[in-house]
């Protein structure tokens, strides 16, 4: 199975990554088993700022100003944590669950599916609802597990 990591280069908003990760390992997962095109052996997410991405999207796709994802083909996800940060408040969403959707997208992309097209675009908005939807009862369900399982070892006070 490929290997995901997540780099933190941004400092607009406080990340805490281990969560992030063990999201985009089962992420990693759930799209490996749907891949296209065979995944990176290392991919590779990066959380940057909105002027980081913008210079990205300029230098590789010539299109100014910042964008959401940007993905290669070598295994390498581009994500702007302040444009997840402005679609999520927008939509009433959590920061946390903007990233997630945004992992899924790029993974979705690494595993050759394409939005350039309309149809292309939504078959991979169907596929990633999809797939957001089951990642999050697995998440919740696995983060209330974990919640239950920490507080019934607190040790008792006298």
């Amino acid at each position: 199975m490929p290997e995901i990591s997540l780099l933190n280069r941004q400092r607009a908003r406080t990340i805490d990554l281990q969560p992030l990760s063990r999201f985009a390992q089962r992420a990693l997962a759930e799209v490996e088993a749907i891949e296209r095109t065979a995944l990176p052996a290392e991919i590779v997410a990066v959380l940057v700022s909105d002027p980081r991405i913008s210079a990205i999207h300029l230098q590789f796709m010539q299109i100014a100003g910042p964008t959401d994802v940007i993905t290669f083909h070598h295994g390498e996800i581009i994500i702007s944590v302040e444009t997840a940060h402005r679609q999520a408040t927008q939509l009433g969403k959590e920061l946390f669950e903007e990233l997630c959707l945004y992992l899924v997208h790029g993974l979705l992309h690494l595993a050759g599916y394409d939005d350039a097209t309309d149809a292309g675009f939504q078959e991979m908005d169907r596929l990633q609802q999809k797939l957001m939807r089951r990642l999050d009862a697995t998440f919740h369900k696995r983060s209330r597990r974990q919640i239950l399982n920490k507080s019934s070892q607190r040790p008792q006070r006298n």
